[in-house]
Order: structure tokens, then C-alpha cells, then sequence
């Protein structure tokens, strides 16, 4: 599979039972949106509220769904329950949910493959992500 913004071969991890892509290039994350636990209602709700994306999915190479939510602009292939975050708005999420853990600063500068050496870090951006969608479900 080729990163939706340069084109390059993805990276491919698997965190708990999950396929997880990021580009060793632009930093940008593909990661599978059925491991936030979202449901089915909400995502329903943000597919009704999306516009067709540039962007083509890595999976079927079909134009992702762009959607606005709290600030973010995120980018969904509703086919493989995938989610695309550029580094931009991947740091984005990541500073605006900054918290310590522990005594260590969780959150702030990261690139994906730092996501994946840490399981707090890729938790707390899991539990981010999540936030993004929580005001949807009502």
C-alpha cells in the first residue's frame, strides 16, 4: 500500500490485533478506526457529514471521505475502517490532548513510528482520536 499524500510504500505495524500504516516520509498515519470502538450511529453521522477527499485510499485506491470535526480535518476510507491523519493534524491531536503520565509528558512533537515503540503513547493517541468523535454521540 502507497501513503495517500507522496505515494510511497507504507510502513505496516500491527498493535494489538490491529493493521496500522504510517509513512516514513511525510509522517503521515493510516490506522484501522474499528480500534476506537466508535459506534456505529456516530460513524454514521460523520459519513453524512463528509465531502469526497483528494486523497485515495491506500487500500482500494479510492477517494477518501474528508470530514471537519472540533477543528480537525480527517480523511476516512469507509471500505477498510481506516483512518488517515497527516502529521500535521496527527501532532495536532496530539498537542491538544497533551497530558502527563506517569511524570512523562504524553503527547506534544511525534512522528508514527514513535507511536508505536511506547503503548501509553499509542493509547493516549487511540483515546484522542476517540475525543474527537465523542460530541457526535448523542
Amino acid at each position: 500500500m502507497n501513503c495517500p499524500k507522496c505515494r510511497i510504500k507504507l510502513d505496516h505495524k500491527r498493535y494489538e490485533g490491529y493493521d496500522h500504516y504510517g509513512c516514513r516520509s511525510c509522517h503521515g498515519l493510516f490506522m484501522d478506526f474499528t480500534v476506537l470502538n466508535i459506534k456505529k450511529e456516530v460513524l454514521s453521522k460523520v459519513f453524512r457529514a463528509r465531502k469526497e477527499s483528494v486523497r485515495l485510499s491506500p487500500k482500494d485506491n479510492k477517494p477518501m471521505n474528508q470530514v471537519h470535526l472540533k477543528g480537525f480535518e480527517i480523511e476516512l476510507c469507509r471500505a477498510s475502517s481506516h483512518i488517515w491523519l497527516d502529521h500535521g493534524e496527527l501532532n495536532k491531536i496530539l498537542k491538544t490532548n497533551a497530558t502527563t503520565k506517569n511524570n512523562q509528558v504524553i503527547g506534544g512533537e511525534w512522528e508514527w513510528k514513535d507511536l508505536f515503540g511506547s503503548t501509553d503513547a499509542f493509547q493516549f493517541l487511540l483515546e484522542a482520536v476517540v475525543g474527537i468523535f465523542l460530541d457526535l454521540d448523542t
